[in-house]
């Protein structure tokens, strides 16, 4: 977070703000072409900040507005839902008999099933992405299925 706040407070520093005389002449009934608009080598679109003197007395301190949340805002908060909300994590579909049923097949063969085959396989039929939630759901199924999960990784049925 401080990094943020850093990275923010350099920027506006680094980004000498230049007041707009002229309102750009831009439909409002039409949508904006982000990428038009944040071509400029001025603060425009980079540096919003409706406080700031310069910015308070800009005459297109609103599309301003607008262009930052598209090129700044929006990108970061992007980052944080790349995977489903919790709530909507479906793990029904993994079925713990026949995961039993498997781990005794690789110990008839004689090679234990390890604990990243068994994440696969999990993931795979759940369909998450989200490994931490996907490690809480095995561990917390492990012991009521009778299976454990040796020092070495090693998936095994609970006797």
């Amino acid at each position: 977070m401080w990094r943020e706040l850093a990275g923010c407070v350099y920027r506006k520093i680094l980004m000498a703000r230049q007041k707009r005389a002229e309102k750009t002449e831009i439909s409002r009934l039409k949508p904006l072409n982000i990428e038009d608009l944040s071509q400029s080598d001025d603060c425009f679109g980079k540096a919003w900040d409706p406080q700031h003197r310069m910015c308070s007395v800009c005459a297109d301190v609103d599309i301003c507005g607008v262009v930052y949340q598209e090129t700044v805002v929006i990108p970061k908060i992007k980052k944080f839902d790349e995977s489903l909300p919790l709530d909507l994590l479906d793990f029904s579909k993994v079925d713990w008999d026949k995961v039993s049923k498997l781990v005794s097949k690789y110990q008839d063969a004689g090679e234990p099933m390890m604990y990243e085959e068994l994440m696969r396989y999990v993931k795979d039929l759940a369909n998450i992405k989200d490994e931490f939630m996907i490690k809480l759901f095995i561990e917390s199924s492990l012991k009521p299925n009778n299976l454990k999960c040796s020092e070495h990784g090693e998936i095994q049925i609970d006797a």
